[in-house]
C-alpha cells in the first residue's frame, strides 16, 4: 500500500492561482526534500476532491487538512508540523 503523500496539490490547467502555489511547493520541496507532494488535477480526480468536501481550486490537503485558496509558506510550514 502506498503510503498517502504529505500534501495533495488540486489544480486546474491555465489556473493562474494554481500556479502561484506550485511555485511556493517547488521552493518547499528545494529546502525540505523529505516532504511528499502530489498534484492532482480537479477535472480528472474530481471523486477525491469531494471526498475531502471542496470543488475549488487551488485546494491543497496537508496531512488530511484542507487548505484552500493561495497558501502562504508559513502557512505550509504550520500545517506540516
Amino acid at each position: 500500500m502506498e503510503k498517502e503523500p504529505d500534501i495533495i496539490f488540486f489544480s486546474a490547467p491555465l489556473c493562474p492561482k494554481c500556479a502561484v502555489v506550485k511555485k511556493t511547493l517547488e521552493s518547499l520541496k528545494r529546502n525540505n526534500p523529505d516532504i511528499t507532494v502530489k498534484e492532482l488535477n480537479i477535472f480528472t480526480n474530481f471523486g477525491k476532491a469531494t471526498k475531502y468536501g471542496f470543488l475549488t481550486v487551488p485546494t491543497l490537503v496537508v496531512r488530511g487538512a484542507v487548505m484552500k485558496g493561495v497558501v502562504s509558506m508559513d502557512a505550509l510550514l504550520e500545517a506540516l508540523r
